[in-house]
């Protein structure tokens, strides 16, 4: 009778260790943070890899990071002032009018950058705020003057829209939706790519269109000197 006591507190101890063990990984493995690549080390983005990280201000001096949202799903839109789509979009039944706002109520981060080059009239911190001032643009609006940013997302046009989920990782890459000024091509469907890639990512589902062609306008990134 003693051996079997003896034997069912070993037995019990030996579980209790275990599941304290099993309980500190787990905690690990909770409080281990992403470390992300950083533009400033000529990190590129590249689809199901780690986003490069970047600190930029917003028109108020505030300053704005991947790390500083970390946990958390990002949507990166790139814009102009003088780029008629991104104005049609934020018009009062353009589609940036509301899924901004409808998306952070989610949880869901909006970012909005701009990387064209802060000589032309798009780049300057005053065109810009009177652009958001005219269409009562909600999001944070990034100046990436020098365009290092911008570069390194491969950001072409305006809008072109990237999609960054709670594990840092680029997930989607491409188009808003396919409807340019607010009109699908022929008898297609209507489609908002980054609602469906964040739908996707909600679900726990890995994003079913994941990079798609942009449309818009050409950005306009300053000139980089040749090399000698």
């Amino acid at each position: 009778m003693t051996t079997l006591r003896i034997g069912l507190v070993t037995a019990l101890v030996g579980l209790l260790v275990l599941g304290v063990a099993v309980a500190q990984k787990g905690d690990l493995k909770k409080d281990t943070k992403v470390v992300l690549p950083k533009v400033v080390d000529g990190a590129r983005a590249d689809l199901g890899k780690l986003a490069p990280d970047f600190a930029l201000k917003d028109l108020d001096g505030k300053e704005h990071s991947l790390t500083r949202y970390a946990g958390k799903i990002v949507v990166l839109e790139w814009m102009d002032p003088a780029c008629q789509y991104c104005a049609q979009a934020r018009t009062e039944a353009g589609v940036l009018r509301e899924q901004p706002m409808r998306l952070k109520s989610q949880g869901v981060v909006w970012l909005t950058l701009n990387s064209t080059d802060s000589e032309l009239d798009g780049g300057k911190p005053e065109t810009n705020r009177a652009f958001v001032k005219k269409t009562e643009l909600t999001t944070p609006l990034l100046l990436d003057a020098d365009g290092a940013v911008g570069r390194a997302y491969g950001a072409q046009t305006t809008p072109h829209c990237f999609v960054i989920n709670e594990k840092g990782l680029l997930v989607y890459k491409g188009a808003l939706d396919n409807a340019p000024l607010g009109k699908v091509k022929g008898d297609q469907k209507k489609v908002n790519y980054v609602d469906a890639a964040i739908t996707d990512i909600k679900a726990g589902r890995a994003v079913a269109t994941s990079d798609t062609k942009p449309y818009g306008s050409t950005l306009k990134y300053r000139k980089t000197s040749a090399k000698r």
